[in-house]
């Protein structure tokens, strides 16, 4: 199936490091990359699977494990193979501390830091230059609709204003922007959603509307000439400054999130308001709630003790007598 270009170039890079690989098996080395498909057993995917675990972190052990399987998914498909050797081989969670299962792009901004970037954008706009007023302005609201709508970054450049609903309130994520600036598909299926949005991003919408560059894609964020906007701009002229004068950075100077990680911030504020792990998986617009589990379980975990209170309280309700009910001795 079409896939976003990011997407190809990390598969491709999965299956370079497989083949590459060597594992030790009963003594002897295994290329993997020589083994044929047919031949591939348990044991050697267990091998694989420990050698992962050596070599890299614990997430990108995950990820290169499964497009492993994925591949072998497709030679059976294919009929290049009728068994599933890896199909009970798994890299489950961290027991010591799944927080570090989170990739750099998985990781999210702090409520401070999240409120320290979202003052530095509406800052930056408070300067005489009209032009330069504009500029800032436009990804400003980029950046809080990653922020408020939890979209990708390829969803929120590529958001046309046919599907901005001011009526409801809301925006329809039906395409997105890939690093070379086409425009491609979603994600997956489940990327193709509504999302309500706060009243005061559309009020911001209704007024950007009025100073928006004509696009003849009809793109809500174009550039200023009128053409969809690359990943790498927004990165370099529209992140990259507001990370660095919030002084949210590495020791080295470098942006200390990625823009990804925006989208992170609404899901965390709506596990902590009490939203399920469906209703998470829709506003994010995962392919499946493993996914959402993967992401966000640790934050899930950590409410415990909020669930354990629901549970008393219930648990109340339930066995206290009503009083409008009569008692009947049998």
């Amino acid at each position: 199936e079409p896939v976003a270009k990011a997407t190809l170039r990390q598969y491709k890079r999965h299956g370079e490091i497989i083949s590459e690989i060597v594992i030790k098996l009963d003594d002897t080395d295994l290329h993997l990359g020589r083994v044929l498909a047919s031949c591939l057993n348990k044991k050697i995917c267990d091998a694989f699977r420990s050698h992962l675990i050596a070599e890299f972190s614990w997430a990108y052990a995950r990820k290169i494990l499964t497009s492993f399987k994925s591949a072998l998914d497709q030679g059976r498909a294919d009929e290049l193979m009728e068994h599933a050797p890896a199909e009970n081989v798994f890299i489950r969670s961290s027991p010591h501390n799944k927080h570090a299962l989170l990739t750099a792009t998985d990781k999210s901004p702090s409520l401070s830091e999240i409120k320290a970037i979202l003052n530095k954008l509406r800052q930056r706009t408070n300067v005489a230059d009209r032009r330069l007023r504009r500029r800032r302005r436009r990804y400003k609201l980029i950046l809080e609709t990653m922020v408020y709508g939890g979209t990708r970054p390829g969803e929120a450049l590529g958001l046309p204003w046919s599907e901005v609903d001011f009526d409801k309130g809301g925006i329809r994520i039906v395409q997105d922007i890939e690093e070379d600036g086409t425009i491609g598909r979603p994600k997956s299926a489940a990327s193709y959603r509504f999302i309500p949005m706060p009243d005061c991003y559309m009020r911001q919408l209704r007024h950007w509307r009025k100073l928006c560059p004509d696009s003849d894609l009809g793109l809500v964020f174009p550039n200023w000439s009128g053409n969809a906007e690359f990943l790498s701009n927004l990165n370099r002229r529209g992140w990259r400054p507001v990370l660095s004068e919030a002084g949210i950075v590495t020791d080295d100077g470098s942006p200390k999130y990625p823009p990804k990680s925006l989208r992170h911030a609404r899901a965390s504020l709506e596990i902590e308001s009490g939203a399920n792990p469906k209703e998470i998986q829709r506003l994010m617009g995962h392919s499946s709630i493993k996914v959402t589990y993967d992401v966000y379980g640790h934050l899930f975990e950590a409410h415990d003790g909020r669930r354990s209170t629901r549970a008393n309280t219930i648990a109340h309700t339930l066995t206290q007598p009503n009083r409008s009910e009569h008692v009947t001795d049998l």
